[in-house]
């Protein structure tokens, strides 16, 4: 019945095996594979400003499987194994020991990650604390220069450090606004 607490395998409209109760099927809980996730519009500006300097970011994707998990990174650039996570103070003020596990494990997994802090303590050597206020263009250059230290570069990261201003502001504008 469509109450019931009895669970089956089912495959959703994308084909994901999805194992759940049925009244979790009848309430309509989704795939958890397909279901939206939150993109502040800050990751998506940040996302297409690494993209236009030369990170290999993957626009699409959200959640990789990384040894046994899925995990959802805010800006993943999978030819480097290299994860951006941006730590906005809102969000961010009471999770430091979940974002420290997060880090470890995708360290432990041959990761690097480089995370923003908005105005939050570092969670790792390789954090970038910004304040609240930093424009993007002044994120976007301290992040290359952390990752210029890390030894991973492309030929316009210097010019971009140099320039701060926006690169993809057209591209960032028709995915915030039109999507």
């Amino acid at each position: 019945s469509a109450g019931s607490e009895r669970e089956f395998w089912w495959v959703c409209s994308a084909g994901h095996p999805v194992f759940a109760a049925v009244k979790q099927r009848v309430k309509s809980a989704g795939c958890p594979e397909c279901r939206l996730l939150v993109v502040s519009a800050i990751e998506i500006v940040l996302r297409c400003e690494f993209k236009a300097v030369g990170v290999p970011v993957d626009m699409e994707t959200r959640r990789w499987r990384i040894g046994e998990k899925r995990v959802q990174i805010d800006i993943c650039a999978p030819d480097w194994k290299l994860a951006i996570e941006f730590d906005g103070r809102r969000w961010h003020s009471s999770n430091y020991d979940r974002d420290k596990r997060k880090t470890q494990f995708l360290e432990e997994n041959g990761w690097t990650v480089v995370r923003i802090r908005e105005a939050l303590p570092p969670v790792s050597e390789h954090d970038v604390v910004i304040q609240e206020g930093a424009t993007v263009p002044e994120t976007v250059a301290e992040v290359l220069k952390k990752l210029k230290e890390l030894n991973f570069s492309a030929p316009a990261f210097d010019r971009y450090i140099n320039e701060k201003q926006l690169w993809a502001e057209a591209e960032s504008n028709r995915l915030t606004f039109f999507e």
